[in-house]
């Protein structure tokens, strides 16, 4: 048995959409059986770095409430840990899940708030993960998206779309994702790396033990391009290594149906732009430190 742990970071205004995300999990939950061993690990961060809080309508206590009332909702799960940040300790995706990855599981699955997927893709996923073991990614696969490095995903459906920048995916209505009929599931190993970190991407605790998500990234950056440069380097290093992609079910952003009620009530001290540049300032180095390691 293979325990897997579920992890989502969260802003205040996101809980609305992760609470239409737990209904989904908990739907998927019934394909589940006595050998899918399951935590739910949310993160809601109220970060005084990231949030004004003098200036904002709500205060922490009401998303508090919130985020605990979802908490208390959720039966299926194996283990249920809700934590919330009130201080600088977490300050974005990249900070979670670095500090996540050092759990006693042996593999995790990343989501982010706004991710649509039918019921069955848990289970398929977990399906998988137990019959391969050592360092392993598995992939659902994805509508189209904005250019052809990402055709290793596309599902059959959508690959005769334009790939642009602005395109489909943007556009992509929720309602088929959950609507799809899973047929002919199949499993390929991608000749190379590719996939969004958030998007039901599940990373065996073995890779990203060996990868790891480096500490000068801070809070947030590119941790799934660095895990997959990473993987490329271990691979040519000799390590067993893949990416299984699971073909016939997939996966795809929410553009449509966001709920932001609480958006415009909130006041954001936005730094995601520099975390995101002082993280890739330190890409080259933290790669070179990879190939060292392993040569």
């Amino acid at each position: 048995m293979k325990k897997t742990q579920i992890v989502t970071h969260l802003m205040p205004p996101e809980l609305e959409d992760y609470r239409d995300m737990l209904f989904q999990l908990e739907k998927s939950s019934k394909y589940l059986d006595e050998y899918d061993w399951v935590s739910l690990k949310a993160t809601l961060n109220l970060s005084p770095t990231l949030i004004n809080w003098d200036k904002s309508e709500y205060n922490k206590e009401f998303f508090i409430n919130y985020f605990n009332n979802l908490k208390n909702k959720i039966t299926w799960a194996n283990e249920v840990i809700f934590e919330v940040i009130e201080d600088n300790s977490i300050l974005g995706t990249t900070a979670q899940k670095r500090e996540t990855i050092k759990g006693n599981y042996d593999q995790f699955i990343f989501l982010d708030g706004d991710m649509i997927f039918h019921p069955m893709t848990l289970k398929c996923v977990l399906n998988i993960s137990n019959q391969i073991k050592g360092h392993y990614f598995i992939t659902p696969q994805i509508v189209r998206l904005w250019d052809t490095s990402w055709d290793i995903l596309v599902h059959k459906d959508f690959k005769h779309i334009e790939p642009k920048k602005n395109g489909y995916y943007k556009e992509h209505h929720p309602d088929i994702t959950l609507s799809q009929t899973p047929e002919n599931l199949t499993v390929s190993i991608s000749p190379y790396f590719k996939f969004g970190c958030g998007w039901f991407t599940l990373y065996s605790k073995k890779v990203l033990d060996l990868i790891g998500i480096p500490q000068s990234f801070g809070g947030y950056g590119p941790e799934d391009t660095f895990l997959m440069y990473g993987s490329e380097i271990a691979k040519k290093a000799g390590y067993d290594i893949n990416q299984y992609v699971l073909e016939g079910i997939y996966v795809s952003e929410n553009k449509i149906y966001r709920k932001n009620n609480f958006n415009n009530k909130i006041v954001y001290n936005d730094f995601k732009d520099n975390f995101r540049k002082e993280a890739w300032g330190h890409f080259d180095n933290e790669l070179n430190k990879i190939k060292q390691s392993m040569l």
